[in-house]
């Protein structure tokens, strides 16, 4: 080892001892910018299911207003305070006295009234939509 080692060992030991720390903080930096994006995408996703929910809420209470609609029709036609209600989640067929009104709702409710009255309140449930929702006759929510 020359006069060149002596002189080019140091050298390259200043360079390793400046160059290290900054790697470190590269790699803190990729790491941290890294989470973010991590964290940006998990709250977009948050914001697509709810608004995805929100959707499926505002068909619930269409159909809601659609059954409560077709009930009011039957009971004036009828003279009669209620009515029975069949529900098929598999087509979203509605069975019975108010098909003729409204022949379909949505498909898949695991929740649909088994009878409507002219001052009753009722509730439909979508699993998509949360919990249960409770309408008033007229199909307003509650």
């Amino acid at each position: 080892m020359g006069y060149l080692g002596v002189v080019a060992l140091p050298v390259l030991g200043i360079a390793v001892a400046v160059a290290l720390p900054q790697l470190e903080m590269a790699q803190a930096e990729k790491r941290r910018v890294g989470q973010e994006k991590q964290r940006e995408e998990q709250e977009r996703r948050r914001e697509a299911a709810e608004l995805e929910r929100m959707e499926i809420c505002k068909q619930v209470d269409y159909d809601a207003r659609q059954i409560a609609g077709a009930a009011q029709q039957y009971f004036m036609e009828h003279a009669s305070a209620s009515v029975a209600l069949s529900y098929d989640p598999a087509t979203g067929a509605l069975l019975g006295p108010l098909a003729v009104y409204v022949p379909r709702i949505g498909k898949g409710y695991s929740m649909v009234p088994d009878q409507l009255t002219i001052e009753g309140s009722f509730q439909l449930a979508l699993p998509a939509a949360g919990p249960p929702r409770t309408y008033h006759e007229d199909g307003r929510p509650e």
